[in-house]
């Protein structure tokens, strides 16, 4: 019997654990993800969770897990990290995060947006893809002013 309960537990623990892994594509490692998002020059998406927090679970699996949601991601690089991880808590303070869960998604050329705390899937939606728009929009090209007629001796 504790074979058993044995057995049942490490399967559980696992696909707990696993969780969201796989529409994702996800790095654990924040360097890492930082250097593919430069080098592929995509934006990146950072989910930062607490893994015995309830709401970050909820966010988790209510939101980041919907497919209309994961089909947003399919074309960034995507970095989830946890809140006990020491280096990662200060990564994330050092961008104006202090709790979870929150989602930042950095922009290979423009400003950085962030959400803190449980958003509601529609919202949470909206925000991302006018977020990646930005993201994904092609630089403003320079235009030449148009030139100077001289104007006509009175």
């Amino acid at each position: 019997m504790t074979r058993f309960v044995s057995v049942m537990a490490v399967m559980i623990a696992g696909l707990w654990s696993c969780t969201g892994c796989a529409t994702y594509n996800w790095e654990g490692d924040i360097q890492r993800a930082e250097q593919r998002a430069q080098a592929e020059k995509k934006p990146l998406f950072i989910f930062y969770k607490s893994w015995l927090d309830a709401t970050s679970n909820r966010m988790l699996n209510d939101v980041l897990q919907k497919p209309d949601v994961t089909a947003l991601f399919q074309r960034s690089v995507n970095c989830i990290l946890d809140d006990s991880y020491g280096p990662n808590k200060k990564y994330m303070a050092a961008l104006g995060i202090s709790r979870t869960p929150a989602v930042l998604i950095r922009n290979p050329d423009g400003p950085d947006s962030k959400r803190e705390g449980y958003v509601p899937k529609d919202a949470f939606v909206q925000w991302a893809k006018s977020t990646l728009e930005k993201a994904q929009a092609p630089a403003p090209t320079a235009k030449t002013p148009p030139p100077v007629q001289p104007t006509p001796a009175p």
